[in-house]
């Protein structure tokens, strides 16, 4: 009995492990969000410049994306505001994340993917719960939505941007 116990445990153990699934097929989900994008917006109704970088980490099995917001005077290098964010896929469909800002503050990243749409959610308990939306016009422009929820529960918008795709993954 021992003898069968100790073979199974030691094929177990030498068994190449079997992937649950092919999550780099889940990138194709976002193929159409992935590059870097360049464009201008409002944030707190003052104009400024805007970048996003949204490529695929870890050989495909998630994405990072990477953000800044500039004043809109072309002089001025410094940046009004940064983050990151990691997202992975959720089994089912969607992904999850985790972001964080120049701000400190740190959320709790949920996604749900169109087929040129996406919507993160994004929460921190201590802080404040959000929406971000990111979808293509016809002019094949992206368009992202930033809005914060009030103490009432309704969303209030108070950034914009209209991006530009300006390259592809390095």
């Amino acid at each position: 009995m021992i003898e069968l116990l100790l073979t199974a445990l030691l094929t177990t153990a030498t068994d190449p492990p079997k992937p649950a699934r092919d999550i780099p097929d889940r990138m194709m989900e976002i193929r159409w969000l992935t590059g870097q994008w360049s464009g201008t917006g409002t944030l707190f109704g003052n104009p400024v410049r805007m970048e996003l970088v949204i490529c695929p980490v870890a050989a495909g099995h998630g994405f990072a994306l990477d953000y800044v917001v500039k004043p809109e005077q072309p002089s001025s290098t410094s940046s009004i505001f940064a983050g990151h964010a990691l997202y992975w896929p959720k089994n089912g469909s969607g992904w999850s994340g985790r972001w964080v800002g120049s701000n400190g503050v740190n959320h709790q990243l949920d996604v749900r993917s169109g087929s040129l749409s996406l919507e993160t959610t994004w929460s921190n308990a201590d802080v404040e719960t959000g929406r971000t939306s990111y979808a293509l016009d016809r002019a094949r422009k992206l368009i992202v939505n930033d809005k914060v929820r009030q103490s009432e529960g309704n969303f209030r918008q108070f950034a914009t941007g209209r991006y530009e795709r300006t390259g592809g993954c390095t």
